[in-house]
C-alpha cells in the first residue's frame, strides 16, 4: 500500500529507497463497492486503484457484438 502512495520501496535487505512510476490495471467480474461492504476486499486499496473505472458489460449481455468480435479476431489471427 505504501508503494501507491510514495511511489517509493526498499528491496528485502536493501538500505535505500528505490522510486518507481507504474500504472496499474485491474479488473474484475463482482461490483467491488459490494465486495468492499462485504468486507472481502479492502476498502483503502480500491480507492487507490480505482483513479478510473470502465464499466463494461459483459459479453453475455452483448450478444450482437459476438459474430463481429469473431470475425475481427479470425481475420487478424489469419494474416
Amino acid at each position: 500500500m505504501r508503494v501507491l502512495e510514495t511511489s517509493k520501496f526498499r528491496r528485502v535487505g536493501g538500505e535505500t529507497n528505490l522510486t518507481m512510476s507504474v500504472r496499474i490495471v485491474a479488473t474484475t467480474n463482482r461490483d467491488p463497492e459490494k465486495v468492499i461492504r462485504d468486507g472481502l476486499s479492502r476498502e483503502d486499496l480500491y480507492f487507490r486503484i480505482a483513479d478510473f473505472s470502465l464499466k463494461i458489460p459483459a459479453l453475455r449481455d452483448r450478444g450482437g457484438e459476438i459474430l463481429g468480435l469473431t470475425q475481427l479476431f479470425l481475420n487478424e489471427f489469419n494474416q
